[in-house]
């Protein structure tokens, strides 16, 4: 999963891969941040956080998979406040540099 951005986001690559094995990618990326973050959501688990869009992701796995009570109220709250962030984080590549100083100035 490492390599899964750069071959993906680089055209010489992407134009080489078929859609299917891009799509392949993307799953197994996907996949293994989760595996990192799942039902264990103490220091070890931020630890997979490492972009504005893993911990947005982080907040909605705990809100809909958490046990207690006090804990799914707290990361409903926080994906909650997230998911407007969500939608603009989640396409930064595609955006001009006056796009992302508006982004950043929200």
């Amino acid at each position: 999963a490492v390599y899964a951005p750069a071959l993906l986001s680089n055209d010489n690559w992407s134009t080489v891969f078929p859609p299917k094995l891009q799509e392949l990618l993307s799953q197994l990326e996907n996949g293994l941040g989760k595996s990192l973050r799942y039902n264990v959501h103490d220091a070890s688990s931020l630890e997979a956080i490492n972009s504005p869009c893993n911990e947005f992701q982080y907040w909605a796995e705990v809100a809909s998979s958490e046990t207690d009570l006090i804990s799914r109220e707290r990361a409903q709250f926080f994906h909650g406040m997230f998911e407007p962030l969500n939608r603009d984080f989640s396409d930064l590549q595609s955006l001009t540099l006056h796009e992302l100083e508006e982004l950043l100035e929200k």
